[in-house]
């Protein structure tokens, strides 16, 4: 038996958490304990004959392994195996037109822009080939824009009820989200979603004040902050299976009144919301380990009970849904793209969806992008986090050619050290419930 290659360990409180990130499990050992782990290193069984309970935890927990498990093949093999299978993630773009008007957005919006009955019959047959051809077990379908929901009873909500009869009538499996700003939320439009169970992330920038000069309507340029918190209230209370994801974008000053937005959250159910934290990419200024206000809001938000993620740090086998070859983002126009990170412009479309409802791939895009694994790099495969991680998405890779990737390593986005970071993670876990730490200490 050996150590795993993906074990982390940091010490907390005087004791010492591991994280193995290949099973993104975690255990708490005594110092001591921690000291004849790593003596022992080379002859783990006289480790074992003197801490039975504690060695097999560790194995249950992926800290210990068998002499010939070579775990980055493994890692190769589920790579592979996830890039091909038989789930369908479909994102379609039914606008790229939008009621609000933020400063930091990406994207080239067009006004009055929407999603035609051909385009939406088009999506319509390309499923049913889908499902005609038994390609798919599962649909994982995705709502995003400009705003998803600004033509929801022409457009949306048609097509979504539609999609989700096709599969339930093909016995597959179906799930539905939507990314939205929350703002046009209102009961008629939630009493129409109580039968399709769907998932939401909405954005949120900050405390009301902060919030309001950033998130504004487009057409009075008033704020919306007050509207889509009141929304976050009405969705949970009114659907029973569903889950909000609540984007908390900042920059160096959104952070500082962050009190004022957990207690507007406060009477949330925990059950149903999460908390993300993401900074506004064009207020980057590469690594901050001493980011002392994300730290201390990380705190505050896990002490109020709410699960918090920040890094984009999970257990998968890609980097991004956009490195499957089952994944496709349909344009109100009918094009199609890989990325719906990027503008959706015609250079960056990969395809376009036939009157047949067939997607005319251009081949060689798809080659270049899901051809070779985003972590088969000398940075990503020497990784403790490389199960977490996955590498840089295919985008970033394809974009500079698969060269001088070293800047695009997602370490470099965070704002804390890995060491305060598996601490955060195991914190976050512990205090909301949904993980039982192994407290190693004795047998």
């Amino acid at each position: 038996m050996k150590l795993s290659c993906y074990n982390i360990f940091v010490e907390k409180n005087g004791n010492i958490v591991g994280l193995n990130t290949m099973k993104n499990n975690y255990v708490l050992l005594s110092k001591n304990k921690y000291q004849e782990l790593l003596n022992h290193s080379e002859d783990l069984f006289e480790f074992a004959s003197q801490n039975e309970k504690i060695y097999d935890t560790l194995i249950d927990h992926g800290f210990i392994i068998p002499n010939d498990r070579n775990e980055l093949n493994e890692l190769r093999l589920c790579n592979k195996e996830v890039s091909f299978n038989r789930h369908y993630d479909l994102t379609i773009i039914p606008s790229l037109d939008c009621n609000l008007k933020c400063w930091y957005c990406w994207e080239t919006h067009i006004p009055n822009s929407q999603m035609s009955n051909e385009v939406m019959d088009r999506i319509r047959k390309h499923v049913s080939l889908e499902l005609a051809h038994n390609n798919i077990d599962s649909l994982s379908l995705e709502w995003f824009g400009g705003e998803p929901l600004l033509y929801f009873n022409e457009v949306t909500y048609p097509l979504v009820s539609s999609i989700k009869n096709l599969l339930d009538a093909n016995k597959k499996s179906f799930k539905t989200s939507f990314i939205t700003n929350g703002v046009l939320i209102d009961k008629p439009m939630l009493e129409k979603f109580k039968e399709l169970n769907p998932k939401f992330q909405i954005t949120l920038d900050g405390y009301k004040e902060k919030h309001n000069k950033v998130r504004v309507s487009k057409s009075g340029g008033e704020g919306t902050y007050n509207r889509i918190v009141d929304n976050l209230y009405l969705i949970t209370e009114m659907l029973n299976d569903t889950h909000i994801r609540i984007r908390i974008n900042y920059d160096d000053n959104t952070l500082k009144n962050i009190e004022e937005l957990v207690l507007d959250l406060n009477d949330l159910d925990r059950s149903k919301v999460s908390i993300h934290l993401e900074r506004v990419w064009q207020t980057s200024k590469g690594n901050k380990p001493d980011n002392k206000l994300l730290h201390d809001t990380i705190m505050l938000l896990t002490a109020n009970e709410f699960s918090v993620d920040y890094g984009n740090f999970i257990p998968r086998y890609n980097s991004c849904k956009t490195d499957r070859y089952r994944q496709a983002g349909i344009n109100y126009d009918g094009r199609v793209f890989k990325c719906t990170g990027r503008p959706f412009i015609p250079e960056n479309s990969d395809g376009e969806l036939a009157e047949t409802g067939e997607i005319i791939w251009n081949r060689d895009r798809l080659a270049n992008r899901i051809g070779r694994s985003t972590f088969e790099l000398d940075m990503c495969l020497s990784c403790k986090m490389l199960p977490m991680c996955v590498g840089p998405c295919s985008q970033k890779c394809l974009e500079r050619d698969w060269k001088n990737m070293e800047n695009q390593c997602t370490l470099k986005t965070l704002e804390m050290s890995i060491e305060d970071f598996v601490v955060f993670s195991f914190n976050n876990l512990y205090s909301t419930d949904k993980l039982k730490a192994e407290y190693c200490n004795s047998n």
